[in-house]
This record gives structure tokens, sequence and C-alpha cells, in this order.
């Protein structure tokens, strides 16, 4: 009698016992108001002892196998869940109401899976939505009306998928989203995926292939903060982001922009961050920061820009941080009427700056507390200059200060050496206009008082030789044109 069949059941047996033994759901520690579920698959929920009650507001699934979600598979009597955590459970497929019977939840949580698809009808039944976490999962393509249920939803994260193309209506029903996270991912176009989404407010979308055009953002006038950065973006074309007033924080960083037309950033009345570091952009139009009088922060490090005038900047009277670090900037120069009255760090290492006339900087610039420009070529003759010029000032210099003596030839350079030499050619040069001005107005004034002057004595004269001739009844007077007659020999 061959006994190996009968020993190979009876372990079979016992392994399958202990497998359906380990599917267990819990409550969690005293307080938690947790459920946890254990080695679950999606027919268990349904058949399990445990029931869930007001007690499990949250239930979260731990080495989970729910591969294909069914139809009412949460459909669990009298159940309160609000948030719903079945991340790292090996789901490949959500069928349509995959999560009815959970009309409480306000929190979804799938994260870390392999789901390839959210069809239409996937999320029926469950209304209260408000956070919805699809991360790191396997979505290609977002469908039309792949949302559509769920119009409390306020928060939706899609970032780490493989997703390349998204549908015109694949947002409908959103309207009452606020964040929307799509970082990581392979998407090309956007123009017009975005118009269902009237009060968004953050929307994540670096790391991305997309390219912008004009009016790409007409339907999203709510947004606050925009992240474009590490995508294909090479040229940014004019009103790229014109309906966006209310926006406080664009980032470009990361894409290798070439050309910036002068009207790219109209109407961003608010913005306060801007970030276009690591990008390719070697020349700043005079114009192109127009407008931005909220802007506190500017980040143009690591770029090929190779000149700086502060004409440029001394339209955003709010700006305190400026970065040109690690550009190509030989020489910087003073330009414009307006100073930077709120600009508080100057970051300006890495450059090929060889001279520097600081004192005209720090003359500009009344409020600023750091300035760096280590690592630039600057004159040996000049350091020294310039690290006395700061050692009185509460100003922090970051400077390259080599010890070796210095060889080459001094630069030529004004005599300056006197404080009131100085302020003299600074403000001459400044104000030459403004002075030959005022003397020309001095001088105007200075003629119309001796006019006025003379006109009231010949109007004394007059009036002094018609008081004599009218005088016939009082004593002869002896007035001042009878002893001219006098003088002349008349009488």
């Amino acid at each position: 009698m061959n006994l190996l069949p009968i020993f190979l059941i009876f372990p079979s047996l016992l392994l399958c016992q202990t497998l359906a033994q380990s599917m267990t759901c819990s409550y969690g520690p005293r307080g938690s108001l947790m459920a946890v579920c254990v080695n679950a698959t999606p027919s268990f929920f349904r058949s399990t002892n445990y029931r869930f009650d007001n007690l499990d507001q949250s239930l979260k699934c731990v080495n989970c196998n729910l591969a294909q979600i069914v139809s009412n598979s949460f459909d669990l009597s009298g159940n309160e869940i609000k948030l719903l955590d079945i991340s790292n459970s090996k789901i490949r497929t959500l069928e349509k109401k995959s999560f009815v019977g959970l009309v409480f939840m306000t929190t979804l949580i799938m994260h870390s899976n392999f789901i390839e698809l959210i069809a239409p009808e996937t999320f029926q039944g469950v209304k209260r939505l408000e956070q919805l976490d699809v991360s790191n999962n396997s979505l290609k393509s977002l469908v039309n009306g792949s949302f559509q249920e769920l119009e409390y939803l306020k928060k939706l994260n899609l970032s780490y998928n493989k997703i390349a193309n998204i549908e015109s209506g694949a947002f409908i029903g959103l309207n009452a989203l606020e964040e929307l996270y799509l970082d990581h991912n392979f998407i090309e176009n956007i123009c017009g995926n975005f118009a269902p989404l009237a009060n968004v407010q953050i929307m994540k979308l670096q790391h991305n292939k997309i390219k912008i055009d004009s009016f790409c953002f007409t339907s999203n006038p709510t947004l606050r903060d925009l992240d474009l950065s590490e995508n294909n973006i090479k040229v940014l074309p004019p009103h790229a982001f014109k309906s966006l007033t209310h926006l406080e924080r664009l980032n470009l960083s990361f894409n290798g922009i070439e050309v910036i037309d002068p009207d790219s950033f109209l109407n961003l009345y608010f913005l306060e961050v801007l970030s276009l570091k690591s990008n390719h952009i070697f020349d700043i139009h005079r114009k192109l920061f127009r407008g931005l009088h909220l802007l506190r922060d500017l980040d143009l490090s690591n770029n090929s820009i190779s000149d700086f005038k502060t004409g440029y900047f001394s339209g955003m009277p709010e700006l305190r941080h400026l970065n040109l670090s690690y550009n190509k900037i030989e020489y910087l120069e003073k330009t414009g009427i307006l100073s930077l009255p709120n600009l508080g760090e100057l970051d300006f290492k890495n450059n090929s700056i060889r001279d520097i006339d600081y004192k005209i900087i720090v003359s500009h610039l009344p409020r600023l507390t750091h300035m760096d420009i280590t690592n630039n070529p600057l004159h040996c003759s000049i350091v020294p200059k310039i690290i006395k010029y700061f050692e009185t000032d509460y100003i922090t210099l970051l400077i390259s200060n080599s010890s070796e003596p210095c060889t080459e030839k001094p630069l030529e350079e004004v005599d300056t050496t006197s404080e009131e030499a100085y302020e003299t050619s600074v403000y001459v040069d400044m104000h030459r206009g403004d002075i030959v001005a005022l003397y020309i107005l001095v001088s105007i004034v200075l003629i119309c008082i001796i006019a006025l002057f003379y006109l009231q004595y010949r109007s004394y004269r007059l009036e002094r030789n018609r008081n004599c001739a009218n005088n016939y009844h009082d004593a002869p007077l002896i007035c001042s044109s009878d002893l001219e007659s006098r003088e002349r020999g008349d009488y």
C-alpha cells in the first residue's frame, strides 16, 4: 500500500487550516479607534467573525493580498469606517463599486500597489471621500470620468505612476479639489486638462515631460502653488500664467529653459517665490519682472547669466532674497534710479567677478545684511579693501581671502578714501540732472522775487506823486520831484 499520498494530504490540510487561521481582524491598541486585518483577501472582510462598529473608525490591512477588489468587498454591516488603508496590498484591479458600503469614509489610501486603471464608477457610493492616495502604482492613463463621483474630494495624490495621457474629462466632478499631485510621471501635455478644477490651490507637476503654451491655466484662478520643475520646458511663451492672478509660488527649476518672453510673468500680482535655478538662461530682459511687486524670493542660480544690473530688479520693492550664484557674471552695474529697499540677502558665489564697486552696490541696498562673493576671481588688491569696508557694518560678508602676497598690478580706481569725496562722487553721478534742474528753479524764483519788489516800488512812487498833486488846500508840500527840480535849477 502506497502511503505517500496520505502523508501529503495531512500537511496540506494543516497548511490550509493555518492560513485560514492567520487571516484575522482585531481591534488595535486601546483608544486607537482602529481595526487591523492581517493576511486578508477581498472575500474575507464579509466572512470574518469580527464585527465592525462605531469604535472602528479606521481599518488598516497588513500583509494583505487584495489582487482584485470586487463590488461590495467592503459592504460591512454597521461599519463607520472613515479611513481605509490598503496600501502594499498587491492590488491590481479595481472593479466598479469596489467600495460600496463605506458611506462614512473620508480617506482612502492605496499607495504602493499595482493598479493600472481607475475606471468610471469605481468610487460609486463613497461620496464623502476627501482624500485619495493612489501614488506609487502602475497607472498609465487617466480616462474620462475616473473620479466623477468624488464631488467632495479635496486632495488627490497620483504621483509616482506611469501616467502619460490625461483625457480631457478625467477630472470632471472634482469641483472641490484643492490639492493635486501628479509628480514623477510621464505627462507631456497639460493644456486644457485641468479645466474642471476651478478651486485647485496646489498643483505639483514636477519630474514629467511637460511643455507649456500660452494660456495653459485659464481655468484655475485660485491656484497658489505651482511646481513645474524637472520638466522639458525650453521656452517660456508670453502669457503662460496670465490667468493665475493669485499664484504665490512658482517653481520652474531644472528645465533647461533658454528663452523667456518678457510677458511670461504678466498678471502674477501676488507672486512671492519664483525659482528659475538650474536652467540655461543667459540674458534677462529688462521688463521680465515688471509687475512682481510682492516677490520676496528670486532664485536664478546655476544659469549662464553674464551681467548683473540693479535696474532689472528695481521694480520689486519687497524682494528680500536674490540668488545669482553659479552663473558667469563678470561685472556688477548699478542702473535705474530706484533702489532695492528690502533686499537682505545677495548671493554672487561661484561667478567670474573680478572687480566690484561694492560701495555703490551697498548704497543701493540699504537693508543688505548678507552678501556672498566667495569663489570669484577678485583682484587681490581689492579683497582687503572690501573686508575693511565691511568691518564696521552689520553686513555678513562671505569672501575668499587669500593669504598669498599680491603680485598683480593694482586696478585703477577713483580715490574714495575720504567719506566726503565718496559721497560727493556717488551723488553727483546719480543726481547731476536733478541738481541742475534745482539751480534753474532757484534762479527763476529769485528773478520773480526781484521783479515783484521792483513793481511794488514803482507803485509806491506813482501813489506818492499823485498825493502831492492833489493837496491844494493844505500847506505846500515839498515832494521828492520838487527837490529833484530844484537841483536841476528849474526854480
